[in-house]
């Protein structure tokens, strides 16, 4: 939902303005759950060290990772951006073997070298060659950028999965690292004049709805949810599972009568079998 929702709204009015609005209806929703649930609108009973991964996992995650992969969405669509963030179980088993002490097995080895491969197929099927300079440059932009994504998610997850230690709420860890990610994103924005640019985006009303709709697929329902698994199993064992996205993604573009080759079909089979 949220490749698709994101995807949609970022060609009406641009990745920042998708990026800066989804926050905001995020942080409401949350906001609201939060209080409901836990009894404040804050997770105000977080402690220094918690904070610090908080603002890691928000950082890595939501602003470097998410502003990534946005302009990805924009650049390339819904699907190649989300078949790349499958390397994000890859990224993760490696990022929390180092600072959690999760093993790899043999059988994590070997699904990792499929879901690679399986990435491979499909990038190697969308290379442009003989489309022209542009073509080629906006698809590397696109797949460097789906990278980052991918990379910024596995790094925030981990980093979230520290900042839960001691069983501590799912859904406060989720509202923390999102006002976190919010503040520094508006007030870069805030730096760069681009507020006005945000502004003058909601007044696309289609695009507004799309950019809710995702961001209740997304930082609300997603994010919240992924950080739940990835407190209650391996981080590397909870991404994968999250990476099956590639398979709904191609499903609907089908649906709705786009053009989807063999090739790719295979490739993105072969990678999430090996998730």
């Amino acid at each position: 939902g949220t490749a698709l929702f994101f995807s949609a709204s970022g060609r009406r009015v641009g990745s920042e303005a998708v990026n800066l609005t989804r926050l905001l209806i995020a942080i409401a929703l949350l906001g609201a759950a939060h209080w409901l649930l836990v009894g404040a609108p804050v997770p105000i009973d977080a402690d220094a060290e918690r904070w610090r991964w908080l603002a890691v996992s928000g950082l890595t995650g939501l602003v470097v990772g998410d502003i990534a992969l946005f302009e990805a969405y924009v650049l390339l669509g819904p699907r190649l951006p989300s078949l790349l963030m499958a390397l994000a179980p890859i990224l993760g088993t490696l990022f929390s073997w180092g600072l959690l002490g999760e093993r790899l097995a043999l059988l994590q080895v070997a699904a990792i070298v499929l879901t690679v491969g399986g990435v491979a197929i499909v990038v190697a099927e969308r290379t442009p060659g003989g489309r022209g300079a542009d073509d080629a440059r906006r698809f590397t932009r696109g797949v460097v950028l789906g990278l980052v994504g991918a990379l910024g998610q596995a790094a925030g997850l981990v980093a979230s999965k520290r900042a839960m230690a001691g069983d501590y709420s799912a859904l406060s860890a989720t509202l923390g690292r999102i006002l976190i990610a919010a503040i520094v994103l508006w007030l870069l924005a805030l730096v760069r004049g681009r507020i006005p640019h945000v502004v003058r985006a909601w007044r696309d009303r289609r695009a507004l709805a799309l950019i809710a709709a995702g961001a209740v697929c997304g930082p609300f329902i997603g994010i919240w949810l992924s950080l739940y698994a990835v407190r209650e199993a391996p981080v590397g064992l909870a991404s994968a599972v999250m990476a099956i996205s590639p398979i709904l993604v191609l499903a609907v573009e089908a649906a709705r009568g786009r053009h989807v080759t063999g090739q790719a079909v295979v490739g993105t089979a072969v990678a999430v079998g090996g998730v």
